[in-house]
């Protein structure tokens, strides 16, 4: 009996879970890609920016306090931390540079789309789409 019911309660998980959707992935518009080249664009200037920042500071203050550099000097050492970060902070901006490129020519190519379109039919008017060449030119 009990096998009977823990069978009969499956078979009905099973059958209402058949049916289940998954999502479908939506594929980026022209408008993404546009979007998300500037904000990769804006985030690689600002490393850009920020390492050669960090980077002038650190050798404007140590150019100041001068560098001491050798076996007899142990108070004034070169800044290799601060110096490292800068550099860092410059070079990871460069594949930002370039995945901002990709994605402003994946924004700004020709596409075809399914533009709506009224027309006349049957004494009314219905949405026909019209299947028609896209193609984007920043000004």
């Amino acid at each position: 009996m009990k096998k009977n019911i823990f069978f009969g309660l499956l078979l009905i998980i099973v059958t209402a879970t058949f049916g289940q959707q998954k999502k479908p992935s939506s594929a980026l518009t022209k408008q993404d890609y546009l979007e998300k080249s500037a904000s990769l664009s804006r985030t690689a200037w600002l490393l850009l920016g920020g390492g050669a920042g960090v980077l002038a500071g650190t050798l404007l203050i140590s150019g100041t306090r001068g560098v001491c550099i050798g076996p007899g000097c142990t108070k004034r050492s070169f800044p290799v931390i601060p110096v490292a970060i800068g550099g860092a902070m410059m070079v990871s901006s460069v594949p930002l540079f370039i995945a901002s490129g990709r994605n402003k020519r994946k924004g700004m190519s020709l596409s075809f789309k399914n533009e709506p379109a009224f027309q006349i039919q049957n004494n009314g008017f219905v949405n026909q789409p019209v299947p028609s060449l896209t193609f984007t030119i920043r000004l």
